[in-house]
């Protein structure tokens, strides 16, 4: 990961908000955003360590889409190092939430940790209240070690909009009332489905095998495949006040089930599983794969091959599908694939977006999901970064829900 000081080649590190920012929310929102896509960081209030200037400068920038605002771009801790309780900074009134709403973030922190040889792709849980104050929450990953916070690929809905929840059957022991009930909500637009709020598991805890809910007819993945998700989740497994942003493994199947799949931070001690900013496509129209070229040990071909696809809007390009590595496995530092020329970044340098890894670590049917940092190079490679959970033990690397942007 090439992560240096210079204010250009650090922007080329800028990636866009998730793939749902290709279909933003329902009618208010343009299907087809084109290149000139207006960026700001205009009006954001930074908090120490975070400063846009000196040899530690960050670089954050953001966009209102709808009643959807779009994040890119990284803060950059400089020698203090990303720790849990930090404020980032605060987001002015047009590009906030809304309200007393609190938006939940799983984004990638890097850094090296053991030295500079050895890059590290982490997580940290970022929440995003009302008042547009942006925190760190939990750092998941070589807390105090890492440099910096990526909002490459976040987004979330904004107060309005065209969300809904018709159609949506709850599953126990997820619930629709309460003090604090189940909030999670959806938007289709341009073959996308977009999701945003939370589901609430009570004091059952959010565990592995629990189906939240199911999705209807028109708000699902192609029948006959899913979609993988990395949600964060939020709860309290030391008591009061010590809030935690983990992280859910979780599959939208076909048939509309939404299912917790792996917990992988806190398992049974957290209350929610949050959806702000995910999603993925309904089919497969203006997908491709065309002109991708896959390095070993990632196959095109055989029993279950690599399925990944592109889409472009303008200057974005979505991904959706998976690679699979066979049996030598997804590890740190290989190359997935090359991107075709048209779809490549235009300038040197690179995104950072996690994505969801997949495998059965301890032999069938245990199949678990896995947290992968990834990199989008110039040039048109795909590389694996670094690989959190069961490294060498789990099969596929899935990208539903990434998007890029070819340009700076």
């Amino acid at each position: 990961m090439r992560i240096r000081t210079d204010l250009r080649t650090l922007a080329f590190i800028i990636g866009l908000a998730a793939l749902t920012g290709l279909a933003a929310c329902g009618d208010d929102s343009p299907t087809k955003p084109g290149p000139a896509a207006s960026w700001t960081n205009d009006g954001f209030a930074w908090t120490h360590p975070y400063s846009p200037d000196g040899n530690d400068f960050s670089i954050f920038e953001f966009r209102k889409v709808g009643s959807t605002v779009h994040l890119r771009g990284m803060a950059n801790a400089g020698t203090t190092l990303l720790s849990a309780g930090q404020v980032i900074g605060v987001l002015p009134a047009e590009f906030r939430p809304g309200g007393t709403e609190t938006v939940f973030l799983l984004c990638a922190t890097a850094g090296w940790p053991g030295g500079q040889a050895d890059v590290f792709v982490g997580t940290a849980g970022v929440t995003i209240a009302g008042d547009g104050t942006v925190v760190v929450t939990t750092v998941q990953q070589h807390d105090g070690e890492l440099k910096y916070l990526i909002f490459d690929s976040q987004s979330f809905g904004a107060e309005g909009g065209t969300w809904s929840n018709e159609g949506l059957a709850w599953s126990a022991p997820y619930a629709t009332g309460g003090s604090y009930p189940s909030s999670l909500s959806y938007v289709v637009s341009d073959g996308m489905v977009r999701l945003r709020g939370s589901a609430n598991a009570g004091e059952t805890g959010v565990q592995a095998g629990q189906v939240i809910g199911t999705l209807p007819e028109g708000a699902r993945p192609p029948a006959g495949t899913s979609a993988i998700l990395l949600c964060p989740t939020w709860g309290w497994p030391t008591g009061y006040p010590d809030g935690y942003v983990g992280t859910a493994g979780v599959i939208v199947h076909g048939d509309g089930s939404i299912e917790v799949r792996t917990v992988q931070q806190h398992g049974g001690q957290m209350q929610y599983v949050m959806f702000d900013g995910l999603g993925f496509a309904t089919g497969t129209s203006g997908w491709g794969g065309d002109g991708i070229a896959y390095t070993a040990p990632y196959a095109a071909d055989g029993n279950y091959p690599s399925t990944l696809q592109y889409r472009a809007r303008g200057d974005l390009v979505g991904l959706q599908g998976w690679a699979n590595a066979g049996n030598t496995r997804v590890q740190s530092n290989q190359e997935v694939c090359t991107m075709p020329a048209e779809v490549r970044l235009r300038d040197a340098g690179e995104r950072v977006v996690l994505c969801p890894t997949w495998g059965w670590p301890n032999g069938q049917p245990d199949a678990y999901i896995g947290t992968a940092g990834v990199a989008i190079d110039y040039g048109g490679p795909i590389r694996i970064v670094t690989v959190q959970q069961f490294d060498a033990q789990l099969q596929y690397v899935s990208f539903d829900g990434k998007v890029y942007s070819m340009r700076d």
